[in-house]
């Protein structure tokens, strides 16, 4: 009884881990053939970064990750004097 019992249990731990993972996406730009890698917890649809590099203020958006498209996923450099410019991201999931 405690085996099945122990079986059980493996069985629902295993179900749970698979479903609380992450989705990779990865996103390629035209600044220099860069990429995005992006882990994305399951149940989420929208992703929404911004962060500073390099002297660079980078803002990207993914607006559905069920349905990648280049109008709206998007990515929008900016330097320090305001001047800004905005690439289309290709997107897809490893």
């Amino acid at each position: 009884m405690n085996f099945l019992k122990n079986l059980i249990i493996l069985l629902l731990l295993i179900f749970a881990a698979s479903e609380c993972g992450a989705t990779e996406i990865i996103c390629n730009y035209n600044f220099g053939n860069k990429t995005i890698v992006e882990n994305v917890p399951k149940g989420t649809t929208t992703v929404y970064k911004k962060y500073t590099k390099d002297g660079l203020f980078y803002e990207y958006k993914i607006a559905n990750i069920n349905k990648f498209n280049e109008i709206d996923d998007y990515i929008s450099i900016a330097n320090s004097k305001g001047h800004r410019i905005t690439y289309s991201l290709e997107c897809f999931k490893k």
